[in-house]
């Protein structure tokens, strides 16, 4: 059944300043590897894999984390874990200090919602 709140192919959303702090980290390792490259020493390829280990960390804490509503669920994607919440499954919503998707079950907290 369509829906007239939500669009056709479901709705992601992700935290307010997801994309500055994604952006901050991938500037700061873009200079760090770049530096490393022009001043080569016997440690710059240390200093390079570390700087693409915190892109990637960066990555999976402030870009990963969403929420995506569909007609037939809500899926959280956290950093380190996706969960499913069906909407007939859905018993009560928390948005207290952060959203809070409970069902008999479980409760799936949501680190990528925007804020208050």
């Amino acid at each position: 059944m369509r829906s007239r709140w939500i669009p056709e192919g479901g709705y992601t959303t992700r935290a307010g300043g997801a994309w500055f702090f994604t952006g901050v980290v991938f500037v700061v390792v873009a200079l760090v590897v770049a530096g490393a490259l022009l001043e080569w020493s016997e440690s710059s390829i240390a200093v390079v894999l570390t700087a693409l280990t915190a892109a990637q960390l960066g990555w999976a804490i402030f870009w990963r984390p969403r929420l995506v509503v569909s007609e037939e669920d809500i899926t959280v994607v956290n950093p380190w874990r996706t969960d499913v919440v069906p909407w007939s499954a859905l018993v009560n919503v928390d948005t207290r200090f952060h959203l809070t998707l409970m069902t008999r079950d479980r409760s799936v907290q949501a680190q990528g919602a925007p804020g208050p």
